[in-house]
């Protein structure tokens, strides 16, 4: 965690990975089937290094530091951060029943945690959404993107169609990689 964050932060991030990634761990190997197999250790270190890009930018650099009214802010992101890499690591593991399972999953995990989401409605199917730090609230993904409009001069073949799989791999590898991560993206035939 960065430096500049204070006590609090830390225990709160601490009591929500001891109190939820176990559980949510458990909960992928019992009850979803997973795209591809993974280990427990690989899930967790998913979630840290998802969860690490979110915090870069309250990292320490020789061209920046965060200021005290940037760190005080972060506060209100906890939570929601926390649960948004929680989805887009251990729970991108899962295929489509999968997901509708681990989602029902979290919301419970949330309200244990005593969390509240901003901007998305209790029970909401999670995977159709993500938390932008920038609005401050959770968006659905097609939200996040300008209106795809077809330019009637290109070709058939040049034009490419944003869907929800597409918007969504694309915010979330753009994150990895430029949190310096290792990435690698394997689903079934036909996916992003």
């Amino acid at each position: 965690l960065p430096v500049a964050f204070p006590e609090f932060y830390k225990k709160r991030l601490s009591f929500l990975c001891h109190s939820t990634i176990e559980k949510a761990i458990r909960f992928v190997r019992k009850s979803c089937a997973e795209i591809f197999p993974t280990a427990d250790v690989q899930l967790c270190c998913g979630f840290l290094g998802l969860l690490d890009c979110f915090l870069d930018s309250y990292k320490p650099t020789e061209g920046s530091t965060p200021s005290e009214e940037q760190i005080a802010k972060f506060r209100a992101h906890i939570d929601q951060l926390f649960f948004s890499s929680l989805i887009w690591s251990v729970g991108a593991v899962v295929n489509e029943d999968g997901r509708e399972k681990f989602s029902e999953a979290v919301w419970g995990c949330i309200a244990l945690s005593e969390t509240f989401l901003v901007g998305i409605e209790e029970l909401s199917f999670l995977y159709n959404y993500t938390y932008r730090l920038d609005a401050e609230k959770w968006r659905n993904w097609m939200s996040t993107i300008e209106e795809f409009q077809v330019n009637p001069q290109e070709s058939f073949e040049t034009i490419v169609v944003p869907t929800l799989d597409s918007v969504r791999t694309t915010a979330i590898l753009r994150l990895l990689l430029l949190g310096g991560k290792h990435t690698m993206s394997a689903g079934p035939t036909g996916t992003e």
